[in-house]
C-alpha cells in the first residue's frame, strides 16, 4: 500500500517538475497563490455541511422545536446556499485557473464581479442567521454551534476576499 502511495507521490513529483517550464510565466504564480484558497475553501464547504447536520442534532434536543420549527428550517436553509454559493465560486475559480492565459483575461472582471456579489450574499445571509438566533435563543447546547457557524462563515468570506485578490493581481 505505502508502495503504490509513493510510487503516486513520486510519479506527480516528477510530472510537475518536467511540466514546469512548459507554463508561461505568471501562471505558476497564479496556481500557487489560488490552490491553497481552493483547498481552504473545500474544507470550508466540508464545515458547512457538517453545521447543518449539528443544527439537526440541536433542533433535536430544543424542547421548544415544534414552536421554533420555521425558524430552525430558515437556518438550516441558509447555511446551505451559503454551502451552495462557496461551491459555486470555488467550482468557477478551478475552471478559471483551467483557462489559456489569454482566454482568462476575458474573465477577470466578471469572475471580480461574482465574488464580490457572493461575498455580499453571504453578509446577507450572515444578517439573516443573527436574527434568527435572537428568536431561537441561546443556551449552552448551541452557543459553541453559533461560536463553530461564526467562524466558517467569517472564514469563508475571507476566502472569497482572498480569491478576489488573487484575480485582481491578474489585471
Amino acid at each position: 500500500m505505502y508502495r503504490i502511495l509513493s510510487a503516486v507521490c513520486l510519479a506527480m513529483l516528477v510530472s510537475t517538475s518536467l511540466f514546469a517550464g512548459d507554463k508561461p510565466e505568471g501562471i505558476s504564480d497564479l496556481h500557487d497563490q489560488m490552490v491553497p484558497v481552493l483547498q481552504e475553501l473545500s474544507e470550508n464547504i466540508d464545515a458547512l455541511n457538517d453545521i447543518q447536520k449539528q443544527m439537526d442534532n440541536s433542533k433535536a434536543s430544543d424542547e421548544n422545536y415544534d414552536e421554533k420549527k420555521n425558524i430552525w428550517l430558515s437556518s438550516v436553509l441558509t447555511f446551505s446556499a451559503i454551502g451552495s454559493v462557496c461551491e459555486y465560486e470555488q467550482d468557477l475559480l478551478e475552471l478559471f485557473l483551467d483557462l489559456r492565459p489569454q482566454n482568462r483575461m476575458r474573465y477577470v472582471n466578471v469572475r471580480i464581479k461574482s465574488i464580490e456579489s457572493s461575498i455580499r450574499q453571504i453578509e446577507i445571509f450572515k444578517e439573516q442567521i443573527a436574527i434568527n438566533r435572537l428568536l431561537l435563543g441561546e443556551n449552552q447546547s448551541n452557543r459553541s454551534l453559533f461560536e463553530l457557524e461564526d467562524h466558517v462563515i467569517g472564514q469563508s468570506l475571507s476566502l472569497l476576499k482572498k480569491g478576489a485578490l488573487v484575480i485582481r493581481t491578474i489585471k
